[in-house]
């Protein structure tokens, strides 16, 4: 038997190729908008995130530093300029200033409560170091970054002391190589702008030589191994 077989006539024929035609065309453009659209949002997300080599980072910072053989916590500053040369790491160098006081008193009297004291005598100390150092930025995509680094170089120690009882001053001048190494995060607050919070280690066995009355020679040293804290501001500059 003869099997039947469905014949679309030639209006359906014409009706349906055009049809198709349009429906081609749109998916086709679609297809491109959304390609466009990715590779623009693509761009943009490696532009916000992605540091350029030729970048310099400038962070300036403050805090405290409490060596390891005593005293108390000391104010500190510092500065740090830095090359972006890769995608997480930094090559730059370093600077800071420490300062530290300790006054020989005597009190005025016995009274209980706040009495005023006598400065018998008074230490003025001055730390200043100069190294080269690597960070390493353990990520770039987030607004959160966490980060360490390590400084190599020299670091010089001033002393000043003066007594006031006989009213005569001396000074002292250390130094020698030191490292320092740090670790901390840093909240990204734009592109080029981020606050960073860390907390680092010196490594310093200050010295110099002294020659005494006698002619003998001899030399001085001043450990001055410490643990600190510091805020700071890292800012990016083209």
């Amino acid at each position: 038997m003869p099997r039947a077989v469905s014949v679309r006539s030639s209006s359906q024929c014409r009706g349906f190729f055009p049809a198709f035609l349009a429906a081609a065309l749109v998916l086709t453009v679609g297809a491109h908008v959304a390609a466009a659209q990715s590779s623009s949002d693509s761009v943009f997300y490696a532009q916000e995130w992605t540091p350029r080599n030729e970048r310099v980072s400038l962070h300036l910072d403050g805090g405290v530093f409490s060596p390891i053989n005593g005293g108390a916590a000391s104010p500190s500053v510092g500065l740090r300029l830095s090359k972006l040369v890769g995608g997480h790491l930094q090559a730059g160098v370093l600077s800071g200033w420490t300062f530290e006081r300790k006054d020989r008193t005597q009190d005025v009297g016995s009274e209980p409560g706040p009495q005023p004291k006598i400065v018998l005598a008074r230490a003025d100390a001055y730390l200043i170091p100069l190294m080269g150092y690597l960070r390493v930025n353990f990520t770039e995509k987030h607004w959160l970054v966490p980060y360490v680094g390590v400084g190599a170089g020299w670091e010089w120690l001033q002393i000043q002391a003066t007594d006031y009882q006989t009213q005569t001053t001396a000074s002292a001048s250390y130094s020698n190589w030191a490292w320092e190494g740090w670790g901390g995060l840093g909240i990204r607050l734009g592109q080029d702008l981020r606050v960073n919070g860390e907390v680092y280690y010196n490594g310093a066995s200050l010295e110099r030589d002294v020659v005494d009355q006698s002619g003998q020679a001899w030399k001085e040293v001043v450990n001055f191994d410490g643990v600190g804290a510091r805020v700071g501001l890292d800012i990016i500059f083209q």
